[in-house]
């Protein structure tokens, strides 16, 4: 995507020594290019306390590679990620980026955040002007544990399983949704989920918590894989729903991500699960038509719901209604798998 007159403007000597004395007490450090670029650089932190160091009104800006439902990136270790905002037409804009940890540089007319080589959740923050509107944009850049790392069907003694074979890595930067080879392709690595990381924010409504398995975390840590327009579709859902009556603030997930290992063990037979692929999720359902019980009307409900999006956008995938039983109540299937299906 080609943007019209992008300006990256030179930082301003106004930077006075003391910010530059305060940011390294903090293990961060500054470095400055000529255009609009700062990189904090340093450990890992508190993600709130990093995010909040602005202060003012501001308006979220759109970024050609991230979805504007979303609050993560997921990549590799040292994939290199281009900041490009969204095309801006004749309008001028100048962005400051911030991270703490990884490596901004400028090339090209964009930032590229280059991604460190220890897993784990990274901060960044572009804030600036567009058409002199004051515009921000937060997103934790989650780096993976290598899925080469399995080894014995575990990852650091948390029990991941064996993908089929024959299918090659998925790529985390974009995930192509073509043929039914490129639907089932293994995660490349996985998100390591500790008490650091099960916060962190992916999107208004959730949280990276609530997609990981419901299994035993090994070491204090759990992995997953998770794909990004899963988190769009619900909170698409969520959306729709809220226009209507049904006033939905958000959907509970019964089950999210489940690794190989843990889809077996609850007794699904089939070794192409979507949930093991990040991209599906159970939705709990819940008295959306508020007639004081939760059945299979307001069940049907967030099915259409469903269904309306498979075929109004591309986060096309499966559905199914579940009745209760005497471990749960109703829920609903959703999945990004490309295609339609129906069960």
């Amino acid at each position: 995507m080609v943007i019209s007159r992008l300006f990256l403007s030179v930082i301003l000597s106004s930077v006075t020594a003391g910010t530059t004395a305060a940011m390294a007490a903090t293990g961060e450090e500054i470095a400055s290019t000529s255009f609009n670029l700062v990189a904090a650089t340093g450990k890992q932190g508190n993600l709130a306390a990093f995010f909040g160091d602005e202060t003012g009104p501001s308006q979220r800006f759109r970024l050609s590679h991230v979805s504007d439902w979303v609050d993560i990136v997921v990549l590799q270790p040292g994939e290199r990620f281009p900041l490009q905002p969204a095309t801006v037409g004749e309008s001028q804009a100048a962005i400051t980026w911030r991270a703490r940890g990884g490596k901004l540089a400028y090339g090209d007319q964009i930032a590229v955040w280059t991604a460190p080589l220890e897993a784990g959740a990274y901060p960044l923050k572009g804030a600036g002007l567009i058409a002199g509107q004051r515009v921000e944009r937060q997103l934790t850049m989650l780096v993976t544990v290598p899925a080469s790392r399995v080894s014995g069907g575990k990852l650091n003694g948390y029990p991941i399983g064996t993908y089929p074979r024959g299918f090659a890595s998925k790529t985390t930067l974009t995930a192509s949704r073509g043929a039914r080879a490129d639907r089932y392709t293994v995660p490349s690595g996985f998100i390591e989920l500790s008490a650091g990381t099960a916060d962190v924010r992916v999107s208004q409504h959730y949280n990276l918590k609530d997609f990981q398995g419901k299994d035993n975390a090994v070491g204090g840590r759990k992995y997953l894989f998770l794909d990004s327009r899963l988190v769009e579709k619900l909170e698409r859902l969520i959306v729709a729903l809220d226009a209507q009556p049904h006033r939905q603030k958000k959907i509970p997930l019964m089950s999210a991500y489940r690794s190989p290992y843990l889809n077996r063990a609850i007794g699904n037979t089939t070794s192409l699960s979507r949930h093991t692929y990040g991209d599906a999720a159970d939705m709990i359902v819940q008295d959306l038509n508020r007639d004081g019980r939760t059945d299979g009307k307001d069940a049907r409900l967030l099915f259409a719901a469903v269904a309306k999006l498979d075929h109004e956008t591309d986060l096309i995938g499966g559905g199914a209604i579940y009745p209760p039983n005497g471990a749960h109540g109703y829920f609903v299937h959703t999945d990004t798998r490309g295609s339609i299906a129906r069960w």
